[in-house]
């Protein structure tokens, strides 16, 4: 009795699950789909309910994840398993970026304090001394 009784449709909870930010996209996705089985009458993994499956994995990941699945043109044509592999291989690529965002910033603060200990005797040589006339030949004239 228990089982044919239908189950009421909450897609806030559904919208609730995102992607945290230390989660790989594999974990995020058996989240999301617990989530459709839990909360909706929606089978996550049969291929009628797959847009509606990719637009939220796709809305609810992670802001890198988002941005680099969502240049792609009609990126909701696409598989949920290619879209899974765009994801996994942004994640993996955090701390590359990471790394390189870190060695820019040690470059450029670098650069800075070269610059502003370069020799201030440097600055004071080419100056004119304040006794000289332009016009006379001898200083002090």
């Amino acid at each position: 009795m228990r089982r044919a009784a239908r189950k009421p449709t909450n897609l806030a909870k559904v919208a609730e699950v995102v992607q945290k930010s230390d989660e790989s996209p594999g974990v995020y996705l058996e989240r999301l789909k617990e989530a459709y089985r839990q909360f909706t009458p929606l089978d996550p993994d049969d291929p009628a309910n797959a847009p509606v499956v990719k637009a939220a994995f796709v809305a609810q990941a992670a802001p890198d994840i988002r941005r680099k699945i969502q240049k792609t043109e009609g990126f909701l044509g696409h598989g949920l398993e290619w879209m899974l592999e765009v994801a996994q291989t942004t994640y993996n690529q955090r701390d590359e970026v990471a790394q390189k965002k870190k060695e820019n910033y040690q470059a450029k603060k670098l650069m800075a304090l070269r610059a502003s200990n370069s020799d201030p005797l440097r600055l004071t040589i080419s100056r004119r001394p304040t006794d000289d006339c332009p016009a006379a030949v001898t200083p002090g004239s």
